[in-house]
């Protein structure tokens, strides 16, 4: 029987930057083009190869673009990314505040934060009691930070638009 020896991967990848984005990305040395993932622009790999960026094996040239790309990110941002986008957006089923960026926010826009904040909650309390009494809410509220002074006001506005209902002092969720 044949011995079965495991065939390391020694193809050349070509390690580049893209001139249009600065996306650090790699392609084989055979091809003739490659299109810039992030940007879409289209690169003639005979017009970029260099002997100084070519690397031996798919993982070695993932591990190296990788390493340049934070490279670059760390120079560029003067230290750690902290992965905060610039409009302040917040992942649907995060419970996180929207970070503030240095832009000034409207009293509006924190009344609606706190308004999703307290949606998202309810919908939690939900998931473990289909009815809740009005003490509940105020023991959830205070683990979650939204202010007691605020809390009348939060449950008339979800009483209003529909998304809560009393029923015998307690209050139901409604799915919408």
């Amino acid at each position: 029987m044949e011995d079965v020896k495991w065939k390391r991967d020694e193809t050349p990848y070509l390690i580049f930057k893209c001139k249009k984005c600065q996306q650090f990305s790699y392609v084989k040395t055979t091809q003739k083009t490659k299109k810039c993932l992030r940007c879409g622009q289209l690169h003639r790999v005979s017009q970029i190869l260099t002997d100084e960026n070519i690397v031996n094996g798919m993982t070695n040239a993932v591990n190296r673009v990788k390493h340049m790309q934070n490279e670059f990110g760390f120079k560029k941002l003067k230290g750690e990314p902290d992965f905060i986008s610039e409009g302040g957006f917040k992942i649907a089923s995060s419970k996180s505040r929207i970070h503030n960026l240095g832009f000034p926010e409207s009293k509006d826009d924190e009344e609606e934060q706190l308004y999703d904040s307290f949606i998202f909650m309810l919908k939690d309390l939900s998931k473990m009691y289909r009815t809740f009494p009005k003490y509940v809410i105020e023991i959830m509220s205070e683990n979650e930070n939204i202010p007691q002074s605020e809390l009348t006001n939060l449950i008339r506005r979800a009483l209003k638009e529909g998304r809560l209902t009393n029923h015998n002092g307690n209050y139901i969720l409604k799915q919408i």
